[in-house]
C-alpha cells in the first residue's frame, strides 16, 4: 500500500497580446503580463498493489485540492480552483518465463464546480491495454492500445451545457520493439 500527498512550488509568467479589428480597418490593441509565485494545489494519492502467482491487481486513487495559488482574474495562475476525484484499477497477467503479458488499467475522473467561475468540466474516462508476446530470442514485439473517453460537458451561468449528451472518444494503437540487453559477465 501507498499513501502520498505532492504540491509543487512554482514561478508562473504569461502575457497576452490581443488585437480586434473592427470595420474600415480600425484596430484596438492591447497587453496584459503576469508572474506568480507560490504553491499548487495538493494531490494526494493513494494505491494498493498485491499479486497472485501470474496474476497482478492494482487499486488507486487521487485527486486535486485546491488551495494552490487561482484567481479568475489572473492570466498566470498556479493551482486549477475546482477539486478532482480520480480512481481506477489495473490487471496484469505476466509469465515470466515465456516473457507473456496482458495489461489493462481504467480509470475515471469526475472534476468538481470551480466555485469562482461556477463552471465544471466533464467526466474523463480511459482504458489502456497492452499485450506482449515473448520468444525465446532476445527480440519482444509489443502490441497496446489506448481508448480515452470524455463525456458530460462544460458547463456555467454563461453557457448553460456548452455539449449537450455528448461522448467525445479516441482509440490509439501502437507496435513497438523491444530488445533485451546482453549481460557481460566480469571474471
Amino acid at each position: 500500500m501507498g499513501l502520498a500527498v505532492t504540491t509543487v512550488p512554482a514561478f508562473v509568467s504569461n502575457s497576452v497580446t490581443s488585437t480586434l479589428a473592427g470595420p474600415r480597418g480600425r484596430t484596438l490593441s492591447g497587453k496584459a503580463s503576469q508572474s506568480v509565485q507560490g504553491f499548487g494545489d495538493l494531490y494526494p494519492r493513494a494505491s494498493l498493489k498485491w499479486n497472485e502467482n501470474v496474476n497482478n491487481f492494482m487499486a488507486y486513487g487521487t485527486g486535486d485540492i485546491p488551495v494552490g495559488l487561482y484567481s479568475k482574474d489572473n492570466i498566470a495562475n498556479i493551482g486549477t480552483g475546482h477539486g478532482a476525484i480520480d480512481s481506477g484499477g489495473g490487471y496484469t497477467y505476466l509469465h515470466r518465463q515465456s516473457g507473456n503479458e496482458f495489461s489493462a488499467v481504467v480509470g475515471l475522473t469526475y472534476n468538481f464546480i470551480n466555485p469562482t467561475t461556477h463552471y465544471q468540466s466533464g467526466v474523463d474516462s480511459t482504458w489502456t491495454g497492452v499485450c506482449r508476446i515473448g520468444y525465446p530470442s532476445r527480440f519482444l514485439p509489443e502490441l497496446s492500445d489506448m481508448f480515452i473517453s470524455k463525456s458530460g460537458a462544460t458547463a456555467g451561468p454563461v453557457i448553460p451545457l456548452a455539449v449537450s449528451g455528448r461522448v467525445y472518444s479516441g482509440w490509439g494503437h501502437s507496435l513497438g520493439f523491444a530488445f533485451l540487453s546482453v549481460r557481460w559477465k566480469h571474471r
